[in-house]
């Protein structure tokens, strides 16, 4: 098995292979990655386990990688690692550059091209507007070159089964842009940014085509949204379809994505006040996956999820999701650990 391949199914992929592999081997691993996809994935997996200095290094290089593609990657994966610490108005430039990086490239790639990465001279020539930011980009992007694959027409053409191509990483950033702005209190925003990405890729790639991990994470997003807009019932329908694409996959579960599918879901149900036994049962689920794999990011917001399906336990389960921020933080560099200390919703 290639390193790269070793990375992607500990990041995404085998349910075994992190529980078989302890954290420290994991680092190690990490550690020789080389091509600036291997360090990409690598990056995913330390932040994946709360290792944020570590990833931040490998990320600021990748940013200005020739493969746009993957500097594309790097900068949404920055925004996101602001994000899960509290720092989404500091996320918003990254997921800007991210955007702006594959501005103008065709979703699916012309007959006998690669779906990977794109040399940056040649995202220049497509892109010599510079800006996409802030722009409609969905239809941009999916006519760019020869056009979208749609319906029947787009049987044969495939997006990379984690994302890791021209269109995985315009979802990314899109919908990396949606939650910066659910956080600034633009829920209508982020619906529609949502919107884009499901309506690019459907026309990229047919209804429901392209990679799951874009789909779920549009799911997740669209599902904070609805609960920002106040409606829990689409946040509850936007987070069962999410767990029923990662369980209908014909390839292995991507175990920390269904350990976040999870929380999500528990939230929109106890919001919807429909079905809190469901919700706490999601939620020890999603702990049983965390605590196996070391998913030291999604640990402590699952113990604030958990103080409120379990009523008896909730002041434990927030002294533990507080001790699991400081015990994170010898492991963030300075700029996160300041927008972890500043923020209302991280317990330091």
């Amino acid at each position: 098995m290639t390193l790269e391949n070793h990375l992607r199914r500990i990041a995404f992929g085998d349910p075994g292979e992190s529980t078989a592999t302890p954290d420290h081997r994991i680092a190690g691993t990490a550690s020789g990655a080389r091509t600036d996809r291997e360090c990409w994935l690598a990056a995913v997996v330390l932040g994946a386990r709360g290792r944020y200095a570590a990833a931040t290094t490998l990320l600021r290089r990748l940013r200005h990688s020739r493969d746009v593609v993957i500097a594309s990657l790097a900068a949404s994966t920055i925004a996101s690692h602001r994000r899960q610490l509290g720092g989404h108005a500091a996320a918003l430039p990254a997921d800007g550059a991210a955007l702006a990086a594959v501005a103008g490239l065709p979703l699916v790639p012309a007959a006998g091209e690669s779906v990977a990465g794109v040399d940056a001279d040649s995202a220049d020539r497509n892109a010599a507007d510079g800006d996409a930011a802030g722009r409609n980009t969905a239809g941009r992007n999916a006519v760019a070159g020869q056009g979208p694959a749609t319906g029947t027409d787009a049987v044969g053409i495939a997006a990379d089964a984690d994302g890791v191509d021209v269109a995985g990483a315009w979802a990314d950033a899109l919908l990396g842009l949606a939650a910066d702005q659910l956080a600034l209190g633009r829920p209508a925003l982020a619906r529609r940014l949502v919107g884009e990405v499901t309506a690019g890729l459907d026309a990229a790639f047919g209804n429901g085509g392209g990679s799951v991990r874009s789909r779920v994470r549009a799911a997740w997003v669209g599902a904070e949204a609805a609960l920002a807009g106040g409606d829990p019932a689409t946040a509850v329908a936007s987070a069962e379809a999410a767990l029923h694409l990662l369980r209908s996959g014909s390839r292995a579960t991507p175990v920390r994505h269904r350990a976040k599918t999870e929380l999500v879901l528990a939230a929109a149900l106890l919001a919807a006040g429909s079905d809190p036994a469901r919700a706490a049962e999601l939620v020890a689920s999603a702990l049983t996956v965390i605590d196996a794999h070391g998913f030291a990011s999604l640990s402590w917001p699952a113990r604030l999820l958990a103080a409120e399906t379990d009523p008896a336990g909730a002041d434990e389960h927030r002294r533990r999701a507080t001790r699991e921020v400081h015990a994170l933080l010898p492991r963030v560099d300075p700029e996160l650990r300041r927008l972890a200390v500043e923020s209302p919703w991280v317990p330091v």
